[in-house]
């Protein structure tokens, strides 16, 4: 008795194309897995260079960074985490600090 086997004939376009994407998609995985992270990094501030004077007497130090950043018009916010205070008398230009 001779058996009848079945014969899968491949179109080499398809088989191609097939190959090909399979291939694509092994190189952008492979490529964003090797890809190393670019560490994140804050905007550089452009001081006023305005003349600033601060009294700070037990002030929280949240505060403190805000009303420095405000009196050189840049806004700042700052983590609630931040705890403490400070004391003293802060004045001068952001170029002499």
């Amino acid at each position: 008795m001779r058996r009848r086997v079945a014969s899968i004939r491949f179109q080499p376009r398809s088989l191609q194309r097939a190959a090909l994407a399979v291939c694509a998609t092994a190189l952008l995985a492979a490529s964003l897995c090797m890809a190393p992270a670019q560490p994140a990094r804050a905007a550089d501030l452009r001081w006023r260079n305005k003349p600033f004077t601060i009294v700070a007497n037990g002030k929280k130090i949240g505060d403190f960074i805000r009303e420095l950043a405000s009196s050189q018009g840049v806004t700042a916010v700052v983590d609630p985490k931040v705890d403490g205070v400070i004391s003293g008398r802060f004045s001068g230009t952001p170029q002499q600090t």
